[in-house]
């Protein structure tokens, strides 16, 4: 893991996450309700005393886990098997912001989901994607859509999740996470950043809520499969950048209670392949806990 200068990565992200400066960051200001942070974090402080583990990883950046390397070249073979004028652009508004103002792409970020909460690959890949799903879609979302209108968001156990179109298309991928790295997923995605390209800074509890309290509950996992050795993983800790190049067929657990980005200054289109688990899960908090 590297300290990184703020100079030396895309001049978009040396700028603070909510910046106006950039476009493709959405200005995130909101009123904070101080009763209901104080209950979202003995929420927190209850996940952890019951959930160890949940403490002990939330402060780390990046966390290389303990495995066998992935047949990277056989898993890449078979992601290209894929179309890629099927993959959707991600859209930075969420499912009411889309239908008054229209979609707004990010220029950069490219997804085919293989887990998703309807069997469609391409539904709901804008911000707040849960809430779309449960607006949306009701039939594949039957208790979350009951909910959705009475509650400040939606969790991930709020949720089902289903195996889309394409999650046959990579079973190289889909079998070595089952042995190796845990027995429930819940979204799964194929993730690319095109060249030249970047992720803005932001972090998971800030996203569309109305408070910075999350609970650290799921982890993301990232196996690379291609890319170059100067695309960067950024997280942004007290002010200091942590960088890390994640390599094809490592598998990596990647910070997101802290502000974190993506930085690809390559003529490459990076692809990774993404997908959350809880950590609830218990392979894969044992796998967590050989791996820290």
């Amino acid at each position: 893991m590297n300290i990184i200068d703020e100079k030396q990565i895309h001049p978009n992200l040396r700028v603070p996450w909510k910046s106006k400066e950039d476009k493709f960051v959405p200005d995130f200001d909101k009123q904070f309700d101080e009763s209901e942070i104080r209950k979202f974090e003995l929420k927190v402080k209850n996940y952890e005393l019951e959930n160890p583990i949940s403490e002990k990883i939330k402060e780390i950046p990046h966390i290389k886990l303990d495995l066998p390397e992935i047949d990277y070249i056989k898993s890449w073979d078979e992601v290209q098997t894929i179309d890629m004028n099927t993959y959707s652009q991600v859209n930075l508004r969420n499912y009411k912001e889309t239908k008054e103002k229209g979609p707004l792409l990010h220029p950069h970020w490219y997804s085919k989901t293989l887990i998703n909460y309807t069997p469609d690959s391409q539904a709901c890949q804008g911000k707040q994607a849960k809430e779309e799903a449960a607006w949306a879609y009701p039939e594949y979302q039957p208790y979350a859509s009951k909910i959705v209108d009475g509650v400040s968001r939606l969790n991930s156990e709020d949720m089902k999740f289903y195996e889309t179109e394409v999650y046959s298309s990579v079973p190289t991928i889909t079998k070595f996470i089952k042995k190796y790295i845990c027995d429930t997923t819940y979204r799964m995605h194929i993730w690319k950043i095109k060249d030249n390209g970047y992720l803005n800074w932001h972090n998971h509890a800030r996203l569309p809520w109305h408070n910075d309290v999350i609970v650290n509950d799921k982890a993301i996992v990232h196996l690379p499969l291609y890319t170059d050795f100067k695309v960067n993983m950024l997280v942004r800790k007290n002010g200091t950048i942590y960088g890390e190049h994640y390599s094809p067929g490592t598998a990596w657990v990647f910070n997101y209670i802290y502000d974190h980005a993506v930085d690809n200054p390559t003529d490459v289109f990076r692809c990774h392949v993404v997908f959350y688990v809880p950590l609830t899960d218990k392979k894969f908090t044992k796998l967590l806990e050989r791996s820290i």
